[in-house]
């Protein structure tokens, strides 16, 4: 597990995921904009998660989990 701060910008992110060899990340919705990008760039990662609160609009992209 590697805590990452929603401030880093996506490539910043992409960098922490690629040197831990993620396989996942699991992203509250206010940052999936980075995250999604991030996730782009991220080599071994296979699933980007989530977390929306109960009343959200936020579309989560095709073929990821809420």
């Amino acid at each position: 597990m590697v805590p990452l701060n929603v401030l880093l910008t996506a490539d910043e992110v992409a960098y922490h995921l690629n040197d831990a060899d993620a396989v996942a990340l699991v992203v509250w919705e206010g940052f999936l904009p980075q995250a999604v990008k991030a996730a782009a760039h991220a080599e071994s990662l296979k699933h980007l998660i989530v977390a929306r609160g109960p009343e959200s609009a936020v579309a989560v992209p095709r073929g990821r989990t809420t």
